[in-house]
Parts: C-alpha cells; sequence; structure tokens
C-alpha cells in the first residue's frame, strides 16, 4: 500500500489517534517505529488475536511501516501550506 492521499483518506480512522495526539502535543513524531508499534499491537490483542507469533510480529512490524510512511506525508502536507485544488464542499 502507497502513502497517497486516497490510501490515507480510506485509513483515516487508523491515523486518526496518531494525528490527535500529534496535534495536541504538538509534535509530529515518524522517525521512530518503536513509538508507532504499541498501538498497533493493542489493536490486535484487543482483535483477540495472538500477537506472541512471530508472523504477527512481522505483520505489526510492516503495519507499523506504513503508517509511518502515511504519517510522514501527512506531515509534508500538515507543514506547508497550499491553497485547495477543489473548493470545501459542505456535509451534513
Amino acid at each position: 500500500m502507497h502513502p497517497t492521499l486516497q490510501n490515507i483518506r480510506f485509513n483515516y480512522k487508523l491515523l486518526k489517534g496518531f494525528t490527535q495526539h500529534m496535534a495536541a502535543v504538538g509534535v509530529i513524531m515518524t522517525k521512530r517505529l518503536e513509538f508507532l508499534k504499541p498501538p498497533i499491537e493493542k489493536y490486535y490483542r484487543q482483535m483477540e488475536v495472538d500477537t506472541s507469533t512471530e508472523a504477527m510480529t512481522t505483520t505489526i512490524h510492516g503495519v507499523g511501516i506504513l503508517v509511518k510512511k502515511m504519517l510522514s506525508v501527512i506531515k509534508r502536507k500538515w507543514s506547508r501550506w497550499e491553497m485547495p485544488r477543489v473548493p470545501r464542499q459542505k456535509t451534513s
């Protein structure tokens, strides 16, 4: 999965917790994978998945890398001001 804006939009619920925390703290942390893995592992544990297996350790690491890439794109977009290409649409 490439960190395109469409993929970021599809993963909004996953990324929302990370971005809310980053906005509250005022720091955009995307360099350290160690900070991204524990919430991902906790998510899998809540889904009653055995996270102690080698396959799940690899999966958690892979998901962490993808989240890191998407957060890096968000960071670049966040730190660079630009005019929107499409006018905002009102949502009900």
